[in-house]
């Protein structure tokens, strides 16, 4: 995640110059997607759109709102957002990237500023969060990971091991070191996972 942060502060700036300036302008945007759709989805839709349970969810912004990263620099706010939807539109930025940061600005009926502000206060939130969450097994976790890859015909193995791609605009400093052999500029995530959703170690470089 630090790689993820340290990048970051390179990219161009321009985009969210503009997006910054379009805030100042008064944009229709969408109005009850969170308090009205998302609250009525069945846990099945829900679990679709965010990838994650609504339980797992509210337990994320449970944490969040007694943390430094909710609470610093909330008074000068002027968009009061509460934790569990920070979160909430964090999941939707993170699992769909084919969005602009104007789309869900829009849909969560926020300013694209205080969507930067949800993206850099999650990342930094979950990036320390990590080593409570993301760890190896004991030994009584072991047999029953081993035993859930035996039922799926992978007998001996307690992780399996996968990569992706994490989309970024073009830094502006070393280019050439995040453009992917898929003709894009992106940050390399390398993950082991266990049991369906959940990660033992992730790691990611450009």
């Amino acid at each position: 995640m630090s790689d993820i942060s340290d990048a970051s502060e390179h990219f161009s700036s321009s985009d969210d110059d503009l997006e910054e300036t379009l805030d100042l302008i008064q944009i229709p945007k969408c109005e009850g997607y969170f308090e009205d759709v998302v609250r009525q989805m069945p846990d099945n839709v829900y679990f679709d759109h965010f990838r994650m349970s609504r339980q797992k969810t509210e337990y994320l912004a449970e944490k969040f709102a007694v943390s430094q990263y909710f609470s610093v620099g909330r008074e000068g706010d002027s968009e009061k957002i509460s934790a569990l939807k920070f979160i909430t539109v964090f999941l939707w930025y993170a699992g769909n990237e084919a969005c602009s940061n104007r789309d869900v600005a829009d849909r969560f009926n926020i300013s694209v500023s205080s969507l930067h502000k949800i993206i850099k206060r999650l990342t930094y939130f979950l990036s320390n969060l990590s080593p409570e969450v993301i760890r190896w097994p004991d030994e009584e976790e072991k047999v029953i990971i081993s035993q859930h890859f035996t039922e799926n015909n992978f007998p001996g193995v307690i992780g399996a091991l996968d990569g992706t791609h994490i989309r970024i605009d073009k830094p502006s400093q070393d280019p050439e070191s995040y453009f992917n052999r898929k003709s894009f500029y992106s940050i390399q995530v390398i993950n082991i996972a266990r049991l369906p959703y959940s990660i033992y170690k992730i790691s990611s470089y450009n």
